[in-house]
């Protein structure tokens, strides 16, 4: 099968895989499916994903696509979500973004939007497309807090500008900017508060032997 893949056309690729979903061997499409999406450039997978999507195989219907985005641990998303754009499938595009983001894990989320940098074509580029329409269901349906958070975890993870991205399509929600500066600034120590003042002057009474 992956003989078959890394030699054969798009729509030869396509047409092997629907005969093996037709056939029950299941497996044999995954490996096929999977094949092509990691080994072979996004434009030849996306062409790869339209001949499916013509040909009605199940892999790349809404449910099915939902459905792998959401298993845990399971493939890596990235080259499927700009396979998906750049075959125009947006609808297919918000069914992965939705189960990418559905078990509200930041880490994997920032994995993922790095992904979609590193894996980005540099003339033709997709991921920042992919990534407006991650951010844009994070606001819809993540609480708050969970967005700032992610907020400060791709400035630190040096993705600062999709955070910027995250933190001005947030900034609309009530109460979201005083969030944000407070999870930025909760680590801190906080110099200028009574206690902390009192904490420093009490500290330094008891090196003196004060009484």
């Amino acid at each position: 099968m992956e003989m078959a893949v890394a030699t054969g056309s798009p729509e030869r690729a396509a047409h092997l895989l629907t005969w093996l979903e037709d056939s029950e061997l299941p497996s044999l499409a995954e490996v096929v499916f999977q094949q092509t999406l990691r080994e072979k450039p996004t434009g030849h997978a996306g062409l790869f994903l339209q001949v499916l999507d013509r040909s009605g195989a199940a892999v790349v219907q809404e449910a099915s696509l939902y459905a792998r985005a959401c298993a845990p641990q399971g493939p890596d998303m990235a080259p499927l979500l700009l396979a998906l754009a750049a075959a125009r499938q947006l609808p297919a595009v918000g069914a992965v973004v939705r189960g990418c983001i559905s078990n509200h894990d930041i880490a994997e989320l920032v994995l993922l939007l790095r992904q979609l940098r590193n894996l980005d074509h540099p003339t033709r580029p997709r991921a920042t497309g992919v990534i407006d329409r991650i951010i844009a269901a994070v606001v819809q349906s993540w609480p708050t807090v969970q967005q700032a958070t992610l907020v400060i975890s791709l400035a630190g993870a040096g993705l600062t500008h999709d955070a910027d991205r995250l933190a001005r399509r947030a900034a609309g929600q009530p109460k979201f900017k005083g969030i944000l500066k407070n999870e930025q600034t909760k680590h801190e120590q906080k110099v200028l508060s009574l206690a902390f003042w009192r904490k420093t002057s009490r500290g330094k009474d008891e090196e003196q032997g004060a009484p």
